[in-house]
């Protein structure tokens, strides 16, 4: 009986000991650039873009939108911990919007030998204009 108490509580303790980025996969050590996204650029370069595809249904129908993401630069060059700050038409495009980020690749600059993550934000436009501007997407 007591081997089993010591048994439990040793996992308990084990996976309490868990850290935050183990557990949830965030790097938690990025520099917070949300504030001054333009920052970004002094520690990773955009290598690889990728447009993203638009929904055969909002095509049809005319539908323009953005989608705007804060994540995390990983040490890497990758994409991690996407998260949706806004959606225009809400959830429209957001799938395409997010595979499309996937795709995207940084290289760090000179600047940053140490690969300092980032924390930054992005917007995806969908139109089917090229009238429509950023400012009336999130305007919206």
């Amino acid at each position: 009986m007591k081997l089993s108490k010591l048994l439990l509580v040793t996992l308990l303790v084990g996976c309490n000991s868990t850290t935050n980025e183990q557990a949830t996969g965030i790097n938690t050590n990025a520099l917070d650039l949300t504030g001054d996204k333009s920052q970004t650029k002094n520690y990773w370069v955009v290598t690889k873009r990728d447009n993203p595809v638009y929904p055969t249904k909002a095509a049809i129908d005319g539908i323009s939108g953005c989608v705007n993401f804060s994540f995390v630069i990983s040490e890497s060059g990758k994409a991690k911990n996407i998260q949706i700050i806004k959606s225009v038409p809400d959830g429209i495009f957001n799938r395409a919007a997010t595979k499309s980020l996937n795709k995207f690749r940084w290289a760090a600059t000179k600047n940053n030998s140490s690969l300092q993550p980032v924390l930054t934000t992005f917007q995806l436009d969908f139109s089917t204009s090229r009238k429509s501007t950023v400012a009336e997407c999130m305007a919206s």
